[in-house]
């Protein structure tokens, strides 16, 4: 939630660090939120939006996960089915300082088999590994699915609002049928029950990541958008 007073406030001054370092302030966050608070705040200010819909966060009702009822999730629920049919023994444990070595382990695995690692899988695995290195912290709520010594993907995510758990990371065997939807159930089966609606974050643009997104049927959409700033000649220059 905004809190106008720090945000006119922290906005100015951080607006004067991108004018000494010469770059233009911009700011991240919900479409419609996020314009309406800069806009009051800074009424005399111009300022210019841009979105895309690579951007925007989906978002679905939870119970959907727990029960996967529906004609829509016809093929989730079969291929759940196949995976607790061949791992009868599966267990869906917490992820904690004490089993983040073993999702380690698996996520070293993971990126392997997938060769080459761009710039972007570079990002994720650095963003991974800060965030097991503050898991407390940042007060996330994850688990590792497992047979034995066998790992088939961990997920993790936090609280962003009274009722809704974002999903940040999902990583998954891609060569056991079900590992996926078996740990989305999971997770949405471990978490806490205020949370009623789960934001499972953007596609990016990636044709693959989007038809796997809107094939759990998203109840909707945050909308997301880049805010810049335009020039304020009132702003004098910081000196070093």
């Amino acid at each position: 939630p905004w809190n106008s007073l720090k945000i006119a406030n922290i906005l100015p001054q951080l607006e004067c660090q991108c004018k000494n370092c010469k770059e233009p302030l911009l700011l991240f966050g919900r479409f419609t939120e996020m314009t309406e608070h800069v806009q009051k705040l800074f009424r005399y200010r111009n300022f210019i939006t841009v979105s895309s819909n690579s951007w925007w966060d989906y978002l679905y009702a939870k119970e959907r996960f727990l029960t996967l009822e529906g004609r829509q999730l016809n093929g989730k629920r079969n291929f759940n089915k196949r995976f607790n049919k061949a791992y009868p023994n599966a267990e869906f444990i917490p992820l904690n300082p004490s089993t983040i070595p073993m999702a380690r382990a698996f996520l070293e695995k993971w990126y392997k088999s997938r060769g080459d690692m761009d710039e972007g899988l570079i990002a994720e695995r650095d963003a991974i590994n800060l965030a097991f290195e503050h898991w407390d912290d940042f007060e996330l709520i994850g688990g590792i699915l497992k047979e034995g010594d066998s790992v088939f993907g961990f997920t993790y995510g936090s609280g962003v609002y009274e009722d809704i758990f974002a999903v940040h990371i999902e990583k998954a065997d891609r060569n056991i049928v079900g590992a996926y939807p078996a740990l989305a159930v999971a997770l949405a089966k471990m978490l806490p029950e205020k949370y009623k609606v789960l934001n499972r974050e953007e596609d990016l643009g990636v044709p693959g990541l989007r038809k796997a997104k809107e094939d759990w049927f998203p109840c909707g959409v945050v909308r997301k958008t880049v805010l810049k700033l335009q020039k304020d000649n009132s702003i004098p220059d910081i000196k070093s």
